[in-house]
């Protein structure tokens, strides 16, 4: 894709915000309505069965949502690029950066760490309660605004909570440093949802990654009981992963 190419006759291209495994981000202007947005274009190698699956269950996840802090969906569609098929969501023009890049200037005041925080639990609280479970919430996936505010994006591996089931493998979803222990498992999916918000939120005040920040944390570990008294805790009260 260039600058100045048009999709599905209405989307001029303008430039290249950002890019993902699966797909890169564009500000385009809609000829129709006048405005900006950004458009996100599926990656040309991305063009399975299974990678057009998550592309479109992202459009229609997000799409569901009405929150404050959580992108606007406006449309999904396919265009036709080079004679070849391309999938396209187009979504609300976020101006600002990621938290991810904020944070690596150094952590906020604690203020407006926690007010961030705060906005970004309302986000997954709406989630939830739509059904929605995000399954990678991480600073990438996190855009600070300049007015302050934050606005939770990327979808993409988002899951429905009735779809929630035993996991068929021992792969881990989502970004492993980000991961809270009980995300291994879908089952208290929500809980870990939460918790990993909480990891995500350790480095504003802190100014470094949560705990098991290596690529692989996973491989350092091993299943263990112990006792659990937090109202998030699931069931029963007990907690069964541990870093060795």
């Amino acid at each position: 894709m260039r600058p100045g190419e048009v999709i599905a006759d209405r989307l001029v291209l303008r430039e290249p915000l950002g890019a993902g495994g699966f797909g890169e981000v564009w500000r385009a202007t809609d000829t129709v309505l006048g405005r900006d947005v950004a458009v996100k274009l599926m990656l040309p190698a991305r063009t399975g069965p299974a990678d057009r699956a998550r592309f479109v269950r992202e459009a229609r996840t997000a799409g569901a949502l009405r929150h404050r802090h959580i992108v606007v969906v406006h449309d999904l569609g396919q265009a036709v690029h080079e004679r070849r098929p391309v999938l396209y969501l187009v979504m609300e023009l976020l101006e600002g950066r990621t938290l991810g890049a904020v944070l690596a200037e150094g952590p906020p005041p604690l203020p407006l760490a926690l007010r961030w925080a705060v906005q970004t639990c309302d986000a997954l609280a709406a989630a939830h309660r739509a059904g929605v479970v995000h399954r990678d919430v991480k600073p990438d996936n996190i855009m600070v605004t300049p007015d302050g505010e934050v606005k939770v994006v990327d979808f993409g591996i988002a899951k429905a909570a009735a779809e929630l089931g035993a996991p068929a493998t021992s792969q881990v979803i989502g970004s492993p440093p980000y991961v809270a222990p009980r995300g291994r498992r879908d089952s208290a999916h929500q809980v870990a949802a939460r918790r990993r918000a909480g990891r995500r939120a350790t480095p504003r005040p802190a100014g470094r990654a949560p705990p098991h920040g290596s690529p692989t944390p996973w491989a350092r570990t091993t299943p263990t009981t112990s006792s659990c008294t937090s109202p998030a805790c699931p069931p029963g009260g007990r907690s069964t992963s541990r870093s060795s």
